[in-house]
């Protein structure tokens, strides 16, 4: 069972020194949370679909398919997490999480076209 969060751990912490190092020679950028996060949104996701091919090789090490499936599982759900986070500070209107508000008023607009308003009567 720890074989799979090791595998887990150690692959967030390669990607994370990878970007490091490479965000190092490539000079200070704007938004360094971001690019991080995206690029290890789509590492995750990539990950999950070497996983989703069930590669033989890698269940030995993983201590068996289930194994390799329950990691699957996770590695694509911190995905689409960290993709959220991404998204989030990406387009948060500059305030990073701040700017979820918008994202609520953009799901309010969405739902006001599709339902009458109680100021007006409906035009049926």
């Amino acid at each position: 069972m720890l074989r799979w969060k090791i595998a887990f751990a150690l692959f967030v912490l390669a990607i994370g020194g990878l970007w490091f190092v490479s965000s190092l020679s490539a000079g200070a950028a704007g938004g360094a949370f971001t690019q991080f996060t995206g690029i290890l949104s789509i590492a995750m996701m990539s990950l999950g679909t070497v996983l989703s091919a069930r590669p033989r090789w890698l269940e030995g090490p993983l201590d068996g398919l289930d194994k390799m499936y329950r990691l699957h599982k996770w590695v694509g759900v911190a995905g689409l997490a960290v993709g959220v986070v991404h998204w989030l500070t990406a387009h948060g209107g500059g305030h990073g999480f701040a700017g979820f508000g918008g994202a609520v008023s953009l799901s309010r607009g969405w739902w006001g076209r599709r339902t009458p308003s109680r100021n007006r009567p409906c035009s049926r």
